[in-house]
């Protein structure tokens, strides 16, 4: 069995998990992480080996270890349901959409670092730059805002709120978005109920291409070589473009007829993914299933039953804790519970060092010595923490100086 990427999955209606994750070249499920309902859109993956999902309908995100055993479970309370939610790679920082309104916090010492209030209705998408740079909103107001992290963890620079590119194409309410590849010289792809489909440039702002289309799009997704974009519909087929040879226009009209599409999903398409290779595409959809195609021929290869509509689609490079014959799993993230008033920016943000619980390999047959050994663990561990406290605010005064 090839273990290089998993599918993670979640619909609106199962009673017995959140989560599911697949192998996509098998179909067989590999794990379950319970507690909740995932909210649509909201499932993201941290550091490689933990899930985030907001909970559906209701305050709160869960989060989790993806483990074959020991799935330590977490939930972090929140002052509101949460709409759109997204995590830098680093898993360090997370944005949360909460109605119009987007609360960036620090998520090993769960402070809330600035509130920012930019769009007039509720939002509808949030994705990181793979670099973590920069985030992008979009919300149900066709406004689609791109946000620099810096900017917004920084306390002075948060104060005016203002994003660094807006973009005010769309006349719907924005249903997806994607971020590609490439740090700050990524392209953002986003679609809308008024039948377009827009390509941007982050770091210009520049709108690149706008092609529209016969039907009302819910979802985009792009291949890892941007050389294609899929597009879902409302009624239920999968519809894409090539990037390779780009029209000279900036706007382009593909009539249905003229775009290769992928049907039979007989309800209105929630999600998509695809593959690293970029030869399988992943589509869930209201019609309680998740397909799997193969996209040069377009043929549906593998169809996965679900309890409920389909609301999260999510490819990732297989976590080692869920391998056959896998190692112990890894310690989970150190996050703090989420504060909900925003800190004192004059305050020091702590850097903790976190100690995780490892059974001995071969315990000490006498406690005493055991109990000695571990106290001495801890107190060179107390003094490495000590250290690069001191150092980072060293470092920090001798900047302002």
């Amino acid at each position: 069995m090839s273990q290089l990427e998993l599918l993670l999955t979640s619909d609106a209606e199962s009673p017995s998990w959140n989560t599911a994750a697949w192998d996509p070249s098998t179909g067989t499920q590999v794990a379950v992480f319970r507690g909740g309902r995932a909210a649509a859109g909201t499932l993201v993956v941290l550091a490689g080996h933990s899930l985030a999902s907001a909970d559906g309908g209701r305050a709160g995100v869960q989060l989790w270890r993806m483990a074959r055993r020991d799935a330590v479970h977490q939930r972090l309370s929140t002052p509101g349901a949460v709409g759109a939610l997204a995590v830098d790679p680093s898993a360090a920082w997370c944005v949360l959409a909460v109605a119009e309104r987007l609360l960036v916090h620090h998520l090993p010492s769960g402070r809330l670092l600035t509130v920012l209030a930019r769009h007039y209705q509720a939002v509808t998408a949030l994705r990181f730059s793979d670099d973590g740079s920069h985030f992008v909103s979009a919300a149900a107001d066709g406004l689609v805002a791109v946000w620099p992290l810096a900017a917004c963890v920084d306390a002075e620079a948060a104060r005016s709120g203002e994003p660094l590119h807006v973009w005010s194409d769309h006349s719907l309410p924005v249903t997806g978005l994607h971020v590609g590849g490439g740090g700050v010289r990524a392209r953002v792809f986003t679609c809308s109920r008024d039948q377009t489909c827009k390509v941007y440039q982050l770091a210009s702002g520049q709108l690149l291409l706008s092609v529209s289309f016969d039907a009302g799009l819910t979802a985009v997704t792009a291949d890892p070589a941007e050389s294609r974009v899929f597009v879902g519909t409302g009624a239920g087929a999968v519809l894409s473009f090539a990037l390779v040879d780009p029209p000279r226009s900036l706007e382009q009209h593909l009539p249905t007829e003229q775009v290769a599409a992928l049907t039979g999903h007989t309800g209105r398409v929630t999600c998509l993914a695809v593959t690293h290779d970029g030869r399988t595409l992943v589509s869930g959809a209201d019609d309680q299933t998740v397909r799997l195609w193969h996209v040069p021929s377009r043929q549906c290869v593998r169809t996965l039953p679900h309890r409920g509509a389909v609301t999260n689609v999510v490819l990732t490079a297989w976590p080692a804790a869920l391998r056959d014959g896998a190692p112990p799993a890894p310690p989970p993230l150190h996050v703090a519970p989420l504060q909900r008033q925003r800190a004192d920016p004059a305050a020091p943000l702590e850097l903790d060092l976190v100690i995780a619980e490892r059974p001995l390999e071969e315990p000490a047959d006498d406690q005493a010595d055991t109990i000695e050994q571990l106290r001495r663990q801890i107190a060179a561990c107390e003094d490495v923490n000590s250290s690069m406290y001191e150092f980072m605010v060293n470092k920090v005064m001798n900047e302002r100086e």
